[in-house]
């Protein structure tokens, strides 16, 4: 997976329905991963990340909601504006919004080499 640009990224969730393994599982191969690899396929994206959390850590989320969701990060493909891919995003992708990457909360910054919060946010997408 490419390195991001940390400038180019929308940022969405989707609430989760059920933590039991086969309910989970069962969500992201139907709520996400479909939708991601269409995206993909079309060339809408060329970097995207999940994970799962509580969504007080999404922008724009209350500081105490501990709804869990699939926190996705999208960056459009070098052709697309951020505006451009929100419009083709699927309606159950809440709330896209446009947000710049920065560190990675309880990450220390020393195991970077040169500080490059970009690559680590590449594992990240790699890890998704």
């Amino acid at each position: 997976m490419k390195t991001p640009n940390l400038t180019r990224i929308v940022e969405i969730d989707i609430p989760v329905v059920s933590l039991r393994p086969d309910a989970y599982l069962a969500q992201l191969r139907t709520d996400v991963l479909p939708q991601i690899r269409e995206l993909q396929s079309a060339g809408h994206i060329e970097w995207f990340s999940f994970l799962l959390h509580p969504a007080k850590h999404v922008a724009g989320r209350a500081p105490d909601d501990e709804t869990l969701v699939f926190h996705l990060r999208l960056e459009p493909s070098s052709g697309l504006n951020v505006d451009e891919l929100i419009s083709l995003l699927p309606a159950h992708f809440r709330d896209p919004h446009p947000v710049s990457l920065a560190q990675i909360s309880g990450l220390n910054d020393a195991l970077l080499e040169g500080g490059d919060w970009a690559q680590a946010w590449r594992v990240v997408g790699e890890s998704a």
